[in-house]
């Protein structure tokens, strides 16, 4: 149901439906209908316009994953200077352009027993001052949430990173228990 777009859809003039069926331009025809929302409501006295996209699952379509060309990487780096946050959702984050990952300021990870994950989570976002073992047993110790060796609790629970290449990188299990590789030595 696209009715929260009700009160501006005699904006946005297409005849077919780029959100079920996307294709190589759909993110450029995203960025055009977002820029032509946001400047209905700037010149209807709206002033900051923020505007959440969710993409789920694309990862087997071209579209997605053109490496650091086409219009979803473009869209990808471009959004947050237009007032659009994003939310990408894949079952293999390799799949993903590597120009929306170098972009992103956080991750959720959910559980996985592929090692090539652990493995991937471990060349992106362990910080400079850990060891490569350090940050696998930190991302085991997230998925298990805060009891160390209660490993029932595998499935339950999930990785959060707050990433910044200029800061500490931040690592929690959930949302709220913060937890850093000397948290795992006890």
């Amino acid at each position: 149901d696209q009715s929260v777009f009700r009160c501006v859809d005699h904006l946005i003039k297409r005849k077919d439906d780029i959100y079920i069926n996307p294709n190589n331009n759909t993110f450029t025809q995203i960025k055009d209908d977002l820029e032509t929302v946001n400047e209905y409501c700037r010149k209807n006295g709206q002033t900051k316009v923020r505007t959440l996209v969710f993409v789920d699952d694309l990862a087997g379509l071209h579209v997605i994953h053109g490496g650091r060309f086409g219009s979803f990487p473009h869209f990808a780096i471009a959004s947050r200077h237009f007032g659009a946050s994003m939310i990408v959702i894949a079952q293999q984050p390799t799949s993903v352009s590597p120009s929306f990952r170098d972009n992103v300021n956080s991750i959720i990870a959910f559980p996985s027993n592929r090692k090539k994950d652990i493995d991937w989570l471990v060349q992106e976002y362990k910080s400079i001052n850990m060891t490569n073992k350090e940050m696998e047993d930190l991302v085991k110790k997230a998925w298990r949430g805060k009891e160390l060796n209660d490993y029932t609790e595998i499935g339950k629970h999930f990785l959060f990173i707050i990433y910044d290449p200029r800061a500490s990188t931040q690592y929690f299990s959930d949302f709220d228990y913060s937890i850093t590789p000397k948290a795992i030595k006890q």
